[in-house]
């Protein structure tokens, strides 16, 4: 009987009570309505359903026809509940307890209109759309519990460095994380969309870097010299041995490990003709992943040695982490060496760089990190067609990550007493190719003053993603000093 919720607490969120509404959404004739069984009821059609028949026909009487018929009446709402629940139970996995199914669909229940009416309709119109979509904010779970605590969905996110490339997104590939709406339900999605991967070095970077100033510019000299720097106003030391400077941009992929750092203030002290040592910061503000650092560099002919350190802030190697990833950091360490040589006409020069990178996590999903290892090398040939005119050459292969593993704790499931289910995974960092830029480059100064560049780049596998289509720019750029 399904009026017994009214006087039984005991049979409460175990019975539903269902009356039937016709096509046109008004109760049926032939349908009791809720009455005093209005918490525990709801409303389903039950009006001319098509319903399968096996029996005899019913104008000739012949035994045995299968078919279809329409049919009406409470008998035929209440499968629709039964199914809907049903519906629910798959969708959810078995995840949900019965009573915990039962109470969503009479909270999901459209209560819109006439089914505001509880003695007739109860809690409204079964809307199993409504019941199987998320309610409220969907959010990746905190705690242990299922309590709607936790970072919402559409906060989380991962925005991975270039040196990371494709190597998480696809060593996490179709892995799953649950997440629970503002009832508990949990509803799964791939965990590598909440990640996106950074584009290769933007072209107004390599516009910069086309019209930077002369070829000891690109060497890697020292430190921070691999950034363009521009005198900043009023702000030198002794000028022999001290100089503040303003670091605009990366002169070119080749820069290394310093190509993570934009906009920052570097103060340099040149000890000797072949040693300089340097320090760099970088404020906090939008677009400018805060660090700080510091390098040393030695030259001696045609051989420089370098090495630095760089505190990430708010990132590891490029990578960003909001929402329920939680927050990151790190700390770098870096060596490298640059050379040149003249043969005939040609100045070939070039260099490399490894790197050790260590991530510190703070909350969220990602347990811990591996010591990364890193890499970047350039090589650059150059000389002179004519008078104040050059061409160069250049293949390089930006910062990548060459060793190195995260693990996650992901939440993939929820118990039926709302105990969040976790599983530990592990991802590796390498990238699954390997990006290689090649370029030629035309600087000359023209009569008229001025310098003016012309540049054209092919990027294979851009983004270190084997396979990737390749890139290729056309740039072109004048500078002139006033």
């Amino acid at each position: 009987e399904a009026g017994l919720t009214a006087r039984i607490a005991e049979v409460r969120g175990h019975t539903v009570a269902v009356v039937a509404v016709k096509e046109d959404g008004e109760i049926a004739e032939n349908s009791n309505r809720c009455g005093l069984a209005a918490e525990w009821c709801i409303a389903a059609p039950g009006d001319a359903v098509n319903i399968a028949y096996f029996g005899p026909d019913q104008e000739t009487g012949e035994p045995g026809v299968r078919g279809t018929l329409t049919a009406g009446g409470t008998s035929f709402a209440a499968p629709m509940v039964t199914g809907g629940l049903a519906v629910m139970k798959h969708l959810f996995r078995g995840q949900i307890s019965n009573t915990d199914l039962l109470a969503r669909l009479l909270e999901t229940a459209d209560r819109n209109g006439r089914y505001a009416d509880e003695t007739v309709y109860g809690r409204g119109l079964m809307d199993l759309d409504a019941a199987t979509a998320p309610v409220g904010s969907e959010r990746v779970p905190a705690g242990s519990r299922v309590n709607g605590l936790g970072q919402t969905l559409r906060n989380t996110r991962l925005d991975l460095g270039g040196a990371i490339g494709d190597g998480l997104t696809r060593s996490l590939a179709a892995r799953e994380f649950v997440v629970f709406d503002s009832l508990g339900a949990p509803f799964w999605h791939d965990l590598g969309d909440r990640m996106t991967q950074t584009p290769p070095s933007p072209v107004q970077s390599r516009l910069r870097a086309l019209m930077a100033g002369g070829p000891d510019e690109d060497r890697n000299h020292m430190g921070p010299s691999a950034l363009v720097p521009g005198r900043m106003d009023g702000a030198e030391f002794d000028p022999a041995r001290w100089e503040v400077l303003l670091l605009n941009t990366p002169a070119g992929i080749e820069a290394g490990h310093l190509g993570l750092v934009q906009d920052a203030v570097a103060l340099r002290y040149t000890g000797s003709e072949d040693l300089v040592v340097s320090a760099f910061l970088t404020e906090n503000r939008e677009g400018v992943l805060p660090l700080l650092g510091a390098g040393v560099s030695w030259r001696k002919g045609a051989l420089g040695l370098r090495g630095g350190w760089i505190a990430e802030r708010e990132s590891a190697l490029g990578t960003t982490a909001d929402g329920a990833f939680g927050k990151l950091a790190a700390n770098a360490l870096f060596v490298g060496f640059d050379a040149s040589a003249t043969i005939e006409t040609w100045r070939v020069y070039g260099g490399a760089e490894i790197g050790l990178t260590r991530p510190d996590t703070d909350g969220g999903l990602i347990d811990d990190f591996t010591l990364l290892a890193t890499s970047s090398l350039s090589l650059h040939a150059e000389r002179a067609i004519a008078e104040n005119q050059t061409v160069r050459f250049s293949v390089a292969q930006p910062l990548r990550v060459e060793a190195g593993q995260v693990s996650l704790s992901v939440p993939v499931g929820r118990t039926r007493n709302g105990e969040v289910m976790r599983k530990q995974a592990t991802g590796g960092l390498v990238p699954s190719g390997r990006q290689v830029d090649l370029s030629v480059q035309w600087r000359g100064r023209l009569d008229s003053g001025g310098d003016l560049g012309l540049g054209a780049y092919l990027i294979l596998d851009p983004g270190h993603r084997a396979g990737s289509r390749s890139n290729l720019d056309l740039l072109a750029g004048f500078r002139k000093v006033f």
